[in-house]
């Protein structure tokens, strides 16, 4: 996308737009640039394992567990 274009992901429930969007966050951050990500459906810590997951390479399942065991 580029300056002011707007993108619109759709597609059926469990297909993977949610994971699309912090897929195009985390690339977006890897390259320099500054993310906010806004969503409607996911809470912030969910959204936050996501990119916790992507950047560690850790399988997010894994990642939850890890939290579990920290506290």
């Amino acid at each position: 996308l580029g300056s002011g274009d707007l993108g619109i992901i759709f597609g059926n429930p469990g297909g993977g737009k949610s994971w699309m969007l912090v897929n195009m966050g985390a690339a977006a951050v890897q390259a320099g640039y500054s993310v906010c990500h806004y969503t409607l459906e996911l809470s912030e810590d969910y959204v936050g394992r996501r990119y916790d997951s992507l950047f560690s390479g850790i399988d997010i399942h894994q990642i939850h567990q890890r939290e579990c065991r920290q506290r």
